[in-house]
This record gives C-alpha cells, sequence and structure tokens, in this order.
C-alpha cells in the first residue's frame, strides 16, 4: 500500500514540475512589403492544450484561432461575405431594439416606489397583521428625548482611519520600493527576452543626421541582428521582413515573484494593505450596526 502511494506521489509531483517547467513560446513574423502582414503564435506545452494565433495581411480578413485543451474557443472565418453579412445583421437588429427603446420611453412613467418603515406591528392569534403606521424616520423624538437627524448621526460615529487617508505615501516616497519592482521587471525581462531574432531591409528617416542616429542605437543594441539590414541615408524607407522567436518557464517567472513579495518594502506595503482592507471592512459593520440601532431606538 505504501509502495502505491509513494508512486502516485512521484508521479504527481513529476506532472507538477512538468507543468511549471513547460515553457510558453511565442513566435512572430512581420513585412513592412506591401502586402503589409503581421503573424503572432502564442502557444503552451504542446498545441493542443493551449494556442492562440492571430493573422493579419493587407486586403484580407483577421485571422483568428484560439484552442483551450483541444477545443476551438474561436476559429477562422473564410468566407468574408458571410461574415460581413453577420455583422449588418447585427447592427440593423440593434438599430430597431433602440428604436423601440426609444418610442416606449416616452410612453412609460416610472414611479419610484419607497418602503415606508413600520413603527410597530400587532398581529392576531393566527400571525396576520392587523394594524401597522408608517414611520417618517427624520425628525422624530428617541427615548433619550433628542430629536434623530441620520445626517448628523452619522457624522458623530465617522471614525478616522488609524492608517490615515494617504497610508500609501511612505511606499511612494520610498527609493527602495521601486528598487524591487525595477529588479523585479528586469528579471522577467532577461528570462523572456527573445532568442531568436532575424529582420532584412532597408531603413532611412529622409535626413542624413537622423539615420546616421538610428545606425549608431540599432548597431549598439543588437550588434548581431544588422547584418543583413541597409540604411539609407538621402530617402525615407522602411520596407523590411523579419521573425522572431522566445520562451518563457512559468517556474522561473513564479520564482521571481516569491522573491518580490519577500523582500521588505513589498512585504510592508501588502501587510499595510491587509490592514486597511480589514480597517474598511470593520468600518462598514460598525456603520450597518449604527443604522439599525438607530431604527429600533426610535419611537
Amino acid at each position: 500500500m505504501v509502495v502505491y502511494v509513494a508512486i502516485c506521489l512521484l508521479v504527481i509531483v513529476i506532472l507538477v514540475v512538468g507543468i511549471l517547467f513547460a515553457p510558453f513560446r511565442y513566435k512572430m513574423q512581420f513585412s513592412t512589403r506591401e502586402p503589409y502582414m503581421l503573424d503572432f503564435q502564442f502557444r503552451w506545452w504542446i498545441r493542443k492544450i493551449f494556442y492562440f494565433h492571430i493573422r493579419y495581411e493587407q486586403n484580407k480578413p483577421l485571422v483568428k484561432e484560439y484552442l483551450v485543451v483541444g477545443k476551438v474557443k474561436a476559429g477562422t472565418r473564410n468566407n468574408y461575405e458571410e461574415w460581413l453579412a453577420h455583422r449588418v445583421e447585427e447592427e440593423l437588429k440593434n438599430a430597431q431594439d433602440e428604436v423601440i427603446y426609444t418610442d416606449l420611453e416616452g410612453e412609460i412613467d416610472v414611479v419610484e416606489d419607497t418602503p415606508n418603515r413600520i413603527n410597530s406591528i400587532e398581529l392576531d392569534a393566527k400571525g396576520h397583521r392587523i394594524n401597522s403606521e408608517p414611520l417618517e424616520q427624520e425628525g422624530k423624538i428617541l427615548k433619550d428625548g433628542n430629536k434623530f437627524d441620520s445626517k448628523q448621526s452619522f457624522e458623530k460615529e465617522k471614525e478616522k482611519s488609524e492608517l490615515g487617508k494617504f497610508w500609501f505615501m511612505p511606499y511612494i516616497t520610498d527609493t527602495r520600493f521601486y528598487e524591487v519592482i525595477f529588479l523585479f521587471l528586469r528579471r522577467v525581462y532577461n528570462h523572456s527576452t527573445i532568442r531568436t531574432f532575424c529582420i532584412e531591409g532597408r531603413f532611412g528617416l529622409g535626413d542624413p543626421a537622423k539615420t546616421g542616429i538610428l545606425a549608431g542605437l540599432l548597431y549598439t543594441m543588437c550588434p548581431k541582428h544588422m547584418g543583413h539590414i541597409e540604411f539609407d541615408f538621402l530617402d525615407f524607407s522602411y520596407g523590411s521582413s523579419g521573425y522572431l522567436k522566445g520562451r518563457i518557464v512559468p517556474a522561473y517567472l513564479i520564482w521571481f515573484g516569491l522573491c518580490l513579495v519577500m523582500t521588505q518594502p513589498i512585504r510592508g506595503f501588502l501587510i499595510t494593505v491587509i490592514k486597511v482592507i480589514k480597517e474598511k471592512r470593520a468600518k462598514d459593520a460598525r456603520r450597518r450596526k449604527q443604522t439599525i440601532d438607530s431604527n429600533v431606538q426610535v419611537v
């Protein structure tokens, strides 16, 4: 029996580790020459588990595919005329509904029905109500001889927050708060950075000085990918094409998130947020209780 339990636990651990370390993969292709084209794909593990694909090509309908656990949530529309007719039918139906609503809006009078409060209720032996008196709450005399006023009552019971209205200001002005956030973003960026990148084409801004600055920036940022790029220092041009690939492992993102939460600035911020939420809930509960007590005390 113990052996079977151990085997089941081992299988579960292997599955969890496999899921956490199965990477999300993304791929994008583009072309700035006519016809313009942009194709983006995003999948996890294998294509049938999770797959998202969107493709735009000039003078063609947008292609969308969305699969979750092998089930198609959204597919392509091969017949553009059918799609266009469907959209026109939807728009006409919405316009008809608006016209009908506008015609009925002037004929229907909305009556606000405000329930009256009950001062006292008398019941007979069978439990049926004998009489009841509507109560106007404002201006009634309470048992202690004071005149009830809901606004004054809420103002008296209103308590100021222990943390203050601007409880978040110490974190906004703390440089360590921004340091840990930027460190987290840098780790995520370095992990999910593009693994494969290829581009070719001819670029120009129409000005030799600006084109030279652009060339310097590109050669500084990605010198390995500049072998198939030409720069036009006289004319404006942007004809190019290329593709890029990358991956993101969920386990790394979870680890980066845990490291962020365990830092002192973020940990203190989360504790303060929890205190603010608890204090707000307690304040709302006191207000509701005060309203009930005020209604009970009215003569």
